[in-house]
C-alpha cells in the first residue's frame, strides 16, 4: 500500500513538473472556432474533461470521466494549500486520454 502511494506521489510530481514547464496561456474571452465552425468549449462533467486550445483550467484531486479526457490548452494543478489534503495532486482517469 505504501509503495502504491509513493508511486502516485511521484507521478503527480512528474505531471506537475511537466505542466509547469509548458507555457501558460491565459484563457481567451471567446474560444477559436473548431472544425465545421463549432466553437470548442471547456467541459468538466461526469462524462468528459475537455480543455480547448487557448484555455487554462485548474484542477486538483482525483477525477474519473466516463468517456474522454482531451487537453489541448493548459491544465494547471492547484498548489498544495495546507487545508485540503488532495490539493497539489492530480489524478485523471478515463476511457480515452
Amino acid at each position: 500500500m505504501l509503495r502504491g502511494s509513493l508511486f502516485f506521489r511521484r507521478a503527480a510530481v512528474l505531471l506537475l513538473a511537466a505542466l509547469m514547464a509548458a507555457p501558460v496561456v491565459p484563457a481567451a474571452g471567446s474560444c477559436p472556432e473548431g472544425p465545421g465552425g463549432v466553437s470548442p468549449r471547456l467541459t468538466d462533467n461526469a462524462n468528459d474533461l475537455i480543455v480547448p486550445e487557448g484555455a487554462t483550467y485548474e484542477l486538483y484531486g482525483c477525477h474519473t470521466y466516463a468517456n474522454s479526457i482531451e487537453i489541448l490548452g493548459t491544465l494547471m494543478v492547484k498548489p498544495y494549500d495546507g487545508v485540503n489534503a488532495t490539493s497539489g495532486t492530480l489524478v485523471l482517469k478515463g476511457k480515452m486520454i
